[in-house]
């Protein structure tokens, strides 16, 4: 998420539109991680003892859970998400205004 940021603010500053192509893999990449950690905080898939030694309770471990299911790694798949949507946008070409003929 980070450098999808600085670039998309550098490429805002140089009036850019090319850049947004290049930027779609980050947040798919980030989608990709959050799905793996949404399958390990729901004991589909298990965690990595390097989590259990980190975090307390480990890497399955639901900080925060509203509504029944908005959790740390859905709010980050939501971002991921929304950034990939902007970006697409942003690579598509501009629309043409229609011009209209003097008769």
């Amino acid at each position: 998420m980070y450098p999808l940021t600085i670039a998309s603010l550098l490429a805002a500053l140089a009036n850019d539109r090319r850049v947004a192509r290049y930027l779609l893999p980050l947040p798919l990449v980030g989608a990709c991680v959050s799905v793996y950690h949404l399958l390990v905080e729901n004991k589909v898939v298990g965690q990595s003892t390097a989590c259990l030694i980190s975090a307390p309770g480990g890497c399955a471990t639901k900080w925060i859970e509203e509504f029944g299911y908005v959790t740390i790694p859905v709010l980050a798949l939501t971002a991921f998400a929304l950034c990939f949507a902007f970006l697409l946008l942003g690579a598509l070409p501009p629309p043409r205004l229609a011009t209209v003929e003097a008769t």
